[in-house]
């Protein structure tokens, strides 16, 4: 955060936090949270918070919602579920005395687009105003510890590693790379893809040929009696069914409940076509 009082024990961050969560560390937190930040990490937290029995939970975002870059899927279900949201807002200093009892914000505006492409949010003057909060969970953006590398090795304007995108190499002859230190946060799959592509470069590198080890494919069974429809171009999309937000309260239930048997072969059909493009494929209608 980079404010006064952040080093309170009732400000934590948002991975540690998740991480105590999910070991049960944590199986209770204050009646009011406060989340500072728009990203996945934070929702979850905030969505945490209400399952381990906060009465109020509100994350703090300095952008709008347009601009929030947490999936739009989990930040309609913290909705539903009861996170409120304070947007167009910076925290500046936390209250404590000495537990924590809310955080300083400043109200802002979105100016001009920076770096990132969205707009950059800039503070009000005299728009001071207090988020009451008895713990604070701090969901910021995160960075690679990179400062080791000194001049070394080029990096991209976002301050991640620049990588030749096909083979992962960096400036520096020799030296790969992948994940999260060429994006600085992002989704684990592209961690893998990158980590395969280094690995075949490497392997290229070392004299090798570049290949993989060869996935085992599974073998798929029918074990229902499915029926898809009758014309797959013509038929509606298959909604994933979700858990009643009643059904949610202080328990971590898996809320996606994902698609029935029926639902997954009508929705493949509809989207997929594999009957398209593999002539042995029979679509069952």
């Amino acid at each position: 955060l980079g404010v006064q009082g952040e080093d309170n024990k009732n400000v934590v961050d948002a991975l540690q936090f998740l991480n105590d969560v999910m070991s049960g560390k944590i199986k209770k937190v204050p009646a009011r949270v406060a989340v500072i930040g728009g990203g996945n990490s934070a929702i979850d937290s905030a969505r945490s918070a209400l399952r381990l029995g906060a009465k109020e939970v509100i994350v703090v975002y300095r952008r709008s919602q347009d601009e929030m870059p947490a999936h739009k899927d989990e930040i309609e279900d913290a909705i539903a579920e009861g996170v409120k949201f304070r947007f167009l807002a910076a925290p500046s200093s936390v209250n404590c005395e000495p537990n924590v009892t809310g955080i300083q914000c400043v109200q802002m505006e979105l100016g001009p687009a920076d770096k990132d492409g969205r707009r950059k949010p800039i503070p009000i003057k005299d728009s001071e105003f207090t988020v009451g909060a008895d713990m604070i969970i701090t969901a910021i953006s995160q960075s690679p510890g990179l400062e080791f590398l000194g001049n070394d090795i080029e990096l991209t304007k976002w301050g991640g590693l620049k990588v030749n995108p096909i083979t992962m190499e960096t400036s520096q002859r020799g030296v790969f790379s992948g994940g999260d230190t060429i994006t600085n946060a992002g989704m684990v799959i592209y961690a893998i893809a990158t980590g395969q592509k280094a690995a075949v470069a490497i392997d290229k590198y070392l004299g090798g040929e570049g290949k993989l080890p060869e996935a085992i494919d599974p073998i798929l069974t029918h074990t229902a009696d499915i029926k898809g429809p009758h014309d797959p171009l013509k038929a509606d999309r298959q909604l994933i069914q979700h858990i009643p937000v009643k059904g949610r309260g202080n328990n971590f239930k898996e809320v996606i409940k994902g698609y029935t048997d029926s639902a997954a072969y009508k929705e493949s059909a509809r989207c997929l076509r594999c009957d398209l493009e593999n002539k042995e494929y029979k679509p069952q209608v």
